[in-house]
């Protein structure tokens, strides 16, 4: 089984775990499971259109928080830049600043998209 495959089963288990949820929350909020035939189409149709407002909203914000991340780090890449500039000028031991400054740009080695 490679990465991958990992990654597929552990979302499909997840999303059965949040499937279960939400389906005890609507018992608990509704009384009953959703059933279509307790519904109308157009009654499906804007029910599935609030949510899909509702998923959208998150995704902006998962964005939003994505570009803040991205933000922080590339502050973050430049300021080791910057402190390994200095430290070169000021210490003949060259080989073990740039090893320490690596080892320290690795960490920001974050894969966002």
């Amino acid at each position: 089984m490679n990465e991958n495959d990992k990654f597929i089963r552990k979302t499909i288990s997840n999303f059965g775990m949040v499937q279960q949820q939400q389906y005890e929350k609507g018992i608990k909020k509704y009384g009953a499971p959703f059933n279509p035939d307790h519904f109308n189409q157009r009654e499906v149709s804007a029910h599935a259109f609030e949510e899909l407002a509702d998923l959208l909203v998150y995704v902006y914000g998962m964005s939003e928080k994505l570009s803040k991340q991205e933000q922080k780090i590339n502050k973050l890449q430049t300021s080791l830049k910057l402190v390994r500039n200095e430290a070169l000028r000021e210490s003949p031991d060259r080989d073990r600043i740039n090893q320490l400054y690596r080892a320290a740009l690795s960490l920001t080695d974050v894969h966002m998209f």
